[in-house]
């Protein structure tokens, strides 16, 4: 379809922007001598709707066409269904519909098709909206499929094509930007001469390090390499066990505060008697809303102990912990070290990225607008390093150190 497309489009340039219909008698002419000429074709009447007129017209079918669909279109039109074609639409009313759209997307499919229905003077039905949303579709995907057949034609689809072919300097002096362009060329230039040295200096460099740290054999590194990776990989998941233990310590914890909070609203529940009947002048709704707190505070217990309960049965627990019981001391300690850790890891996150921050506002060829920036940055990031520390205070002191 995208070549049959292709063709077509080619075909259009000598049209001079003339309409289909416009084209009826030429193309006519042409199967007639087709005809002539011995070809095995066929006719296909078709509905064809068209910008400023709709018309049922005979189209020929050739037999380098393996598909309908393809056929069609090198004539220009696309079918509303290849099953049952009966009624086809122009490539001009779609592009004349795509282009619109791409300059004002407030114009809607359906606004388009009445507009088409009161130009034809035909009432408008749901079914030709239908239709022409089918069709639009089609015609999309086949624009997509041209752009990458030229992109392919013309070596765009690289991935390195936009640096290969892309000029720095109108960009950046077309978005009035010279400062960065000359900021990110300084930032090019050190480091390609940073990596010039490491090149040339990095065995001597190296040297020296592995007799600061006292290391005597290069392979020492890749052990430490290979140490990292097992602790990095450790990191990833908590052993199965000890999630369930620390999830079923926390619904513990849950529960014992939602059944000291029902208990509380218990006790100051007041039942209303024979022998203890309410004033005339009490207020219902203070009954109302206490009936509501009770019934919340049922509801969270009763859902903290369905939780402890199916927790209990996939650990195997035949009696709920209490404080004293040494497997609650032990997930108390595993969640408050794993609070612990990640509080620990947020500090290095934040205190990380700050050092590179750091760096690059010291870096030679950094511009004042980017130190500007880089500052801004190291604001917020200072700010969020304080709470974390405060984060890292709390979570040290829960667990004793």
């Amino acid at each position: 379809m995208a070549e049959a497309y292709m063709a077509w489009s080619l075909n259009q340039r000598g049209a001079g922007g003339k309409g289909f219909f416009d084209l009826d008698e030429q193309c006519a002419q042409e199967e007639q001598q087709k005809k002539c000429d011995g070809m095995d074709t066929k006719l296909l009447s078709v509905l064809i709707l068209d910008v400023f007129c709709t018309e049922k017209t005979s189209i020929t079918v050739g037999p380098a066409d393996h598909y309908l669909t393809s056929a069609l279109i090198r004539h220009g039109l696309i079918l509303c269904s290849p099953i049952s074609p009966k009624v086809a639409i122009t490539v001009h009313t779609l592009d004349l519909y795509h282009t619109a759209h791409q300059h004002c997307p407030y114009i809607l499919i359906q606004a388009y098709v009445k507009s088409l229905c009161d130009i034809h003077e035909v009432p408008f039905h749901n079914h030709r909206l239908q239709q022409f949303s089918i069709v639009l579709n089609i015609y999309l995907q086949v624009l997509g499929f041209v752009s990458n057949l030229v992109h392919q034609a013309l070596q765009h689809d690289q991935p390195d094509w936009q640096l290969k072919h892309g000029c720095p300097t109108c960009y950046f002096e077309h978005n009035d930007e010279m400062e960065v362009y000359v900021t990110l060329t300084k930032f090019l230039l050190n480091n390609y001469k940073q990596a010039l040295d490491l090149l040339s200096n990095g065995h001597t460099t190296l040297e020296q390090l592995m007799r600061k740290l006292g290391v005597s054999d290069p392979m020492t590194f890749r052990v430490w390499l290979d140490e990292e990776h097992v602790y990095l990989k450790s990191l990833l998941c908590e052993p199965v066990e000890e999630m369930l233990q620390m999830e079923y310590w926390q619904w513990l914890v849950n529960l014992d505060r939602s059944r000291k909070n029902f208990e509380s609203i218990l006790s100051t529940w007041t039942i209303v008697t024979a022998n203890n009947p309410a004033p005339i002048w009490s207020d219902g709704s203070a009954t109302r809303k206490a009936e509501t707190m009770h019934r919340h505070a049922q509801d969270n217990y009763e859902k903290d102990l369905k939780a402890v309960q199916e927790l209990e049965g996939w650990l195997g627990i035949t009696c709920h912990w209490v404080p004293e019981d040494e497997e609650w001391q032990a997930a108390a300690h595993l969640v408050a070290n794993q609070k612990y850790q990640w509080v620990l890891d947020n500090i290095e996150h934040l205190v990380v990225s700050q050092i590179f921050e750091l760096s690059k506002m010291n870096q030679s060829g950094t511009g004042y607008k980017l130190h500007k920036h880089i500052g801004k940055a190291l604001q917020t990031c200072s700010a969020a390093i304080q709470a974390a520390l405060l984060q890292y205070n709390t979570a040290a002191k829960a667990l004793g150190h």
